[in-house]
């Protein structure tokens, strides 16, 4: 999976469940006929993209990655192999649309980096509190240095809280 590519289908995960998530990654898959590539989205207009059941938000946010990548605005492929989480968080995030938890996805499923606390994920928060005893959500500032004694380790620490709450379902 590019760069690219593990982005977009990050974007089209935002606020989803997985199942759902999946079926509108397949139908993104269909529509542009190839591996997710800037080129096979360039032509793509909003409308084309809300046909296959995304939002009027993650076709622009889609749209835009596309364009800065496309007009050479930005390198992601560049950007990837970077070492410092902060420089990429803070390039993408520069696009609208983009902001913590799809940076952090892309963080720890594509670049596989081992150090990122994704408070902003409602299942790591949940998984936190099936593994630490409470109810409901505790909500991201309450676990925003609860994960400190983890490092360089707190993206496995979420891997399980994901796992915890999977369970607890």
């Amino acid at each position: 999976m590019t760069p690219y590519s593990a982005l977009v289908t990050s974007i089209v995960s935002q606020q989803l469940s997985t199942p759902i998530a999946r079926m509108l990654t397949e139908r993104l898959h269909t529509r542009v006929g190839s591996d997710l590539h800037p080129d096979s989205l360039q032509p793509l207009q909003v409308e084309d993209l809300r046909e296959i059941g995304l939002s009027n938000a993650k076709a622009r946010t889609i749209l835009g990655l596309t364009d800065a990548i496309t007009s050479g605005r930005m390198d992601l492929d560049d950007l990837a192999k970077r070492a410092d989480d902060d420089v990429v968080a803070e390039e993408l995030t520069a696009l609208w649309g983009i902001g913590p938890w799809t940076v952090h996805m892309f963080l720890i499923f594509h670049l596989g980096r081992l150090d990122v606390w994704p408070t902003g994920d409602l299942g790591v928060r949940k998984g936190w509190q099936v593994v630490h005893g409470g109810d409901g959500d505790p909500g991201p500032n309450a676990l925003m240095d609860a994960a400190d004694h983890l490092q360089p380790y707190r993206s496995v620490a979420a891997w399980y809280c994901w796992r915890a709450w999977e369970a607890a379902v």
